[in-house]
C-alpha cells in the first residue's frame, strides 16, 4: 500500500487454503524455474545477487511453505525465514497462532535464522487500536515485551518480527517506546528484533497521517532489520493497477535510506497480485495468477514504466483484470536493492511466488 496498510489483502493471501502445486522436487529433479512457471526469465539475467539477509514470510499452516523453503535452501537463496506464529492479545499476551514446529526444524536445519513474526491481525482486520492499549500503557507495554521474549526462548526462534499496522497516528512516541524495550530485552537474550513497517516517501510521510506511528529514524535505531513493504501501491480497493511498480519503489528506497542505514533496510518482494473485477481486487499468490493465464488463454503484457505484468480476460460476462509480480519484475527490484547496498530483500511470502525468483537470490549463511 501507498503508506498506511488499506486492506488486509496481501496477509490474507496466505491465509487461503492452499492450493498450489509442489514444485520442490522438480526443482530437485533438474528442470528448470522457467520450465515450471511457463514465464520467460530475462534474457540477460544477471549473476545472483549476494545479500546479507534474504528472508522470506511463510504461513505456518499453509502446505506450501514448506516445499517452498526447501526449494529456496536448495538455491541457496534464502537465510532467514519469518514464520506468522504469534498475535498480539488485549491482556498483553500473545496468543500463539501456529507452532510452525516444521517449518522451524527445516530451517534451522538448512542453516536459516527464524524470526518469528508477531501480528494485530484480529480476524480480517489489523487493529490499531488493540496496538494502542497495550503500548500506551507502560505496565502492558512491559508485559508484552516479557511475553514475546518468553515465547522466542520457549520455541527456539531467533528473533521476533512485528507485524503491527493501521496503527493510530498519536501512538509515534508509544511505538518508538515499545520497540526499543523489546530491542533491548531481546538483545539482552541473545534474539534480533525486525520490524515491518509501510511503504514511505516524502510524499507520503507528509500527507497520510497512518504513517505516524512509525518513527523510521528512531527504530532504525535499535531494531536488526527495517522491513520495507514497498507493495500494494494498487490494492483491493484502489483501480486496477501495479501492485509494486519499479519508479515508485526506487522512490521509496530513495526515502527510506535518508532516514535509515542502509544496511540495515530489508526491500520487501511481493509474490502475489490483485484480479479486480466489478471495482474491486481479490489479493491472489503469483502462482495461481499464472495459471490463471492458461486457464483463461490470456495474453500477458509487461508494462514498460511499472516493469509488472497485467492481462484481461472474460468470465461470465465480466471483465477482470489482473496486475501481478513474478520474478521478472522482482529482478529489477533486486538490482535496486543491490545497487542501494540494501542489507537484503524479504519475499511476502513463500508458497505464492514465482520459482524462478530462487536462481536470482545468494544468500549467505548468518
Amino acid at each position: 500500500m501507498t503508506g498506511a496498510r488499506r486492506t488486509a489483502a496481501p496477509r490474507r493471501v496466505a491465509e487461503r487454503p492452499a492450493r498450489r502445486r509442489l514444485t520442490a522436487g522438480l526443482l530437485a529433479s533438474g528442470l528448470s524455474a522457467a520450465a515450471l512457471t511457463g514465464c520467460a526469465v530475462p534474457d540477460r539475467t544477471p549473476a545472483p545477487t549476494s545479500f546479507a539477509v534474504v528472508a522470506a514470510y511463510a504461513d505456518a499452516g499453509s502446505d506450501s511453505s514448506l516445499p517452498s523453503l526447501i526449494a529456496a535452501a536448495k538455491a541457496g537463496a534464502i537465510n532467514e525465514v519469518s514464520p506468522v506464529m504469534y498475535r498480539l492479545r488485549a491482556d498483553a499476551g500473545v496468543d500463539r497462532i501456529d507452532p510452525a514446529e516444521d517449518l522451524v526444524a527445516e530451517a534451522h536445519g538448512r542453516g536459516a535464522r527464524v524470526v518469528a513474526t508477531t501480528r494485530n491481525l484480529v480476524g480480517e482486520t489489523w487493529d490499531g487500536a488493540l496496538v494502542h492499549t497495550v503500548i500506551s500503557d507502560p505496565r502492558l507495554r512491559s508485559r508484552h515485551v516479557t511475553a514475546l521474549v518468553d515465547e522466542a526462548k520457549a520455541d527456539e526462534v531467533d528473533g521476533i518480527d512485528l507485524d503491527y499496522e493501521n496503527l493510530l497516528a498519536g501512538d509515534r512516541a508509544a511505538m518508538t517506546a515499545f520497540v526499543t524495550e523489546l530491542a533491548t530485552a531481546l538483545h539482552g537474550s541473545g534474539k534480533v528484533l525486525t520490524i515491518a513497517v509501510p511503504a514511505m516517501t516524502a510524499a507520503s510521510v507528509r500527507d497520510d497521517p497512518a504513517l505516524a506511528a512509525f518513527d523510521i529514524t528512531a527504530l532504525g535505531k535499535v531494531v536488526d532489520e527495517i522491513r520495507v513493504m514497498a507493495y500494494d501501491h494498487a490494492w483491493a480497493g484502489s483501480p486496477a493497477g501495479a501492485v509494486a511498480p519499479l519508479p515508485w519503489v526506487r522512490e521509496v528506497v530513495g526515502y527510506v535510506t535518508g532516514q535509515v542505514p542502509r544496511e540495515k533496510v530489508v526491500l520487501g518482494l511481493a509474490a502475489y497480485g490483485y484480479d479486480w473485477s466489478d471495482g474491486r481486487g481479490e489479493a491472489l499468490p503469483t502462482d495461481e495468477l499464472r495459471a490463471l493465464v492458461g486457464q483463461t488463454r490470456a495474453t500477458v503484457t509487461r508494462d514498460g514504466p511499472s516493469a509488472s505484468p497485467w492481462f484481461r480476460y472474460t468470465k461470465d460476462g465480466r471483465e477482470h483484470t489482473v496486475w501481478y509480480e513474478d520474478a521478472a519484475s522482482a529482478q529489477d527490484k533486486i538490482r535496486l536493492a543491490a545497487q542501494a547496498r540494501l542489507a537484503g530483500v524479504f519475499v511476502w511470502r513463500l508458497g505464492g511466488e514465482d520459482p524462478a525468483l530462487w536462481p536470482m537470490l545468494t544468500a549467505p549463511a548468518h
